[in-house]
């Protein structure tokens, strides 16, 4: 993927260690004929930050730090700030509704900030009665 980035004049795609696991699940997501959204999304988004790199390099100016690890959300983090419980969110997860980020190294499940978004966008549809399949192909 990255040769075919720079083959046209793109920076490479440098998928952080924190995305790896969605990057994986959007790649096979893709190959296996579902939709292509979220792998294409993350792809431009880790292209975008290399370009933000080099144009920093460039300007020399100085490199923001990257997030720390924090900035993820646990799980029981999660589900109080939509107001769900942990198994509502672990559901979501495993039915494709939600994306895991990061997997400490105990196992524990990471989410973006943007799961807050994503997961209050499920409640909505749920309220609109609105079945998990359906959800689903809301998002592809």
């Amino acid at each position: 993927m990255n040769m075919l980035l720079l083959k046209a004049g793109y920076p490479p795609a440098i998928i952080r260690k924190r995305n790896r696991l969605a990057y994986i699940e959007s790649l096979e997501k893709a190959q296996t004929g579902g939709s292509q959204n979220d792998y294409l999304k993350l792809i431009a988004d880790a292209v975008s930050r290399s370009l933000d790199i080099y144009l920093k390099a460039v300007r020399n100016e100085e490199a923001e730090p990257e997030p720390e690890e924090e900035a993820l959300l646990k799980i029981g983090q999660l589900a109080r700030l939509v107001g769900k419980n942990n198994s509502t969110i672990r559901y979501w997860t495993k039915n494709g509704l939600l994306s895991v980020a990061a997997t400490t190294e105990a196992g524990y499940q990471l989410y973006a900030p943007e799961s807050v978004d994503r997961a209050k966008q499920i409640m909505e549809l749920q309220n609109r009665r609105l079945t998990l399949e359906e959800i689903r192909q809301e998002f592809e």
